[in-house]
């Protein structure tokens, strides 16, 4: 009897498992050519990258029609079999239903483990190759999204243009995009609009640079023509014939999105959210701002006792002192009756000196290869400055100096950072405008880090879900062909689909919701479709085993 037995099992998993290979087969290819609708229709990819595309695409779609394609095969099989009297020769010959079903139940757990290694480790790198093929292609996006009237975001710049067309690019250039009636939006500390340019034309060039371990990021540089420039912080507005702001980072691949991250990823993101590209980033702009608030509380103390603060400039190679009563609202202001003062001199040598009613401190851009969590540059403006020394020309603003002392490191755990940022950013008194930037910062960078674990938590749950899943619908059609024996497979097929429709839907329901932090509700709405499918398979189970 169990070598019988044994056969069984055998027959029975090599009859669903052709079927099943058949069936996903078509069904991945079929929706693989419908992922591929949308970008194709946006004129994203050519004729080489659909082929790529759907290539790529094939993967990713198993984890949709695995599961259908599992209870289809178990369908179509148990009620052939069912229909020829084989489930009764069986049972007569004294097999019990469990062992007649233990194929399916065989069949099932290895399906449910080969969808657990699919979605948590195969499948996350196929979804981030499918990124990477519209991505190598990146000027006929940005053509295309120009065309459609939209504006084209590129790290921290947003493009719109009238015009755009494709150009052809020199030597160490990917690809070079031309346009006219151009407007871009440069966006500093915190997200906030810093410096507008309305251009006549522009060029854009897209560099691609390979790094290690395979990575690899996309650079944008623009040249603008006939520029009207306009500091948004200060509404300071100059025409320049040409305008080169710097290159920025629109793509790199290591900012992976959670449906591209492993198992492991996603536990590490829930652990430690700035494993995240995107909360990386912000959280080294806030280590920045909390240095800068650190430096003023430093400088003011240093000059209430009237100690000058030395800045430097690592360009000019100029070093300046500012004297002054101390710092209010992000301003040196001078003792009654008294002025601000700002020495430059270089190598030793005094140059000239400026006063002034007041000196107002900014945050600057920082410079290539500055660290940003450990640099601090300000621009440092002296209000109603009158010169004394070699020159009249004084520099009315000295942009991106920073202190000539060495200043402490910020903090390194995520909770006393932003415990720190919180504090400065309600010391207005201090630093002004400064503190509004830290505020605004701080809480997009907390909200990020939430965001982050959330979907982080959803996709893991959702991918858990998925793999328990293919085994239910499996078993479901099997139990259902066998209690509806006397109706067409197809009806029966046609039964099972409605409750594993429902399913997949609840499954993605959940996650949303997840996503969107109600993760008590997210975990019910996700799960109760595999219970109400667990259910149908324990009622049919009893229906069959009493009859």
């Amino acid at each position: 009897m169990r070598n019988d037995s044994s056969i069984l099992v055998r027959h029975v998993i090599a009859e669903i498992t052709k079927v099943l290979v058949l069936t996903t087969a078509v069904m991945v290819i079929v929706v693989a050519f419908g992922a591929v609708i949308r970008p194709l229709a946006q004129n994203l990819l050519g004729p080489l990258g659909v082929a790529k595309y759907v290539a790529l695409a094939t993967v990713p779609m198993m984890q949709f029609a695995l599961p259908f394609a599992g209870g289809f095969a178990a369908t179509l099989v148990t009620h052939r079999m069912v229909s020829d009297n084989e489930f009764l020769a069986m049972s007569v010959s004294g097999l019990s239903y469990r062992s007649i079903f233990r194929p399916h139940l065989i069949l099932g757990m290895a399906l449910a483990v080969i969808m657990a290694i699919l979605v948590n480790a195969v499948i996350p790198p196929f979804w981030a190759a499918m990124k990477s093929v519209i991505a190598q292609d990146a000027a006929a996006v940005f053509v295309a999204t120009v065309r459609d009237g939209k504006a084209f975001n590129a790290g921290r710049m947003m493009i719109y243009a009238d015009e755009a067309e494709l150009l052809d690019a020199p030597d160490g250039v990917a690809d070079r995009v031309g346009m006219r009636g151009v407007v871009a939006v440069e966006f500093g500390a915190g997200g906030v609009p810093q410096t507008e340019f309305v251009a006549e034309s522009a060029v854009v060039d897209l560099y691609r640079i390979e790094g290690r371990a395979g990575q690899s990021r996309l650079l944008m540089k623009a040249s603008m023509r006939q520029v009207n420039v306009v500091r948004l912080q200060d509404g300071t507005v100059a025409f320049v014939p040409e305008a080169n702001p710097d290159a920025v980072e629109v793509q790199s691949s290591s900012d992976r999105s959670p449906n591209m991250a492993n198992l492991l990823d996603l536990v590490s993101m829930m652990r430690n959210p700035d494993v995240s590209a995107d909360s990386a980033q912000r959280r080294a702009e806030i280590a920045r701002l909390v240095r800068s608030a650190r430096a003023l509380a430093l400088a003011d103390a240093q000059l209430r006792r009237g100690i000058a603060v030395a800045f430097v400039d690592d360009r000019s190679g100029r070093r300046y002192e500012l004297r002054a009563a101390g710092i209010q609202s992000g301003h040196a202001v001078g003792a009654p009756g008294g002025a601000v003062i700002i020495e430059e001199s270089q190598d030793g040598r005094l140059l000239r000196r400026g006063r002034g009613e007041s000196a107002r401190f900014d945050l600057a851009p920082l410079d290539r290869g500055d660290d940003p969590a450990t640099a601090v540059r300000l621009s440092v403006t002296l209000i109603k400055p009158t010169v004394e020394g070699l020159s009249s020309n004084w520099p009315e603003t000295l942009d991106g100096v920073r202190f000539e002392t060495t200043l402490p490191a910020a903090a390194l755990s995520a909770d006393a950072l932003e415990e720190e940022a919180l504090a400065a950013s309600k010391n207005a008194a201090l630093l002004g405008p400064i503190a509004n930037s830290i505020s605004s910062t701080v809480g997009a960078w907390v909200e990020l880090r939430r965001d982050v674990v959330w979907e982080a938590t959803a996709h893991a749950w959702m991918r858990l879900s998925q793999a328990v899943c293919a085994p239910l619908l499996l078993l479901m059609g099997a139990v259902l062909a066998v209690q509806l024996r006397r109706s067409s497979p197809l009806l029966v097929y046609a039964i099972a689909f409605v409750p594993a429709i429902l399913d997949i839907l609840l499954i993605n329901s959940g996650q949303h919701a997840m996503r969107d932090g109600d993760l008590l509700w997210g975990f019910v709405v996700m799960w109760s479709g595999n219970a109400a499918v667990a259910g149908i398979v324990w009622w049919a189970w009893r229906k069959v085993a009493v009859h």
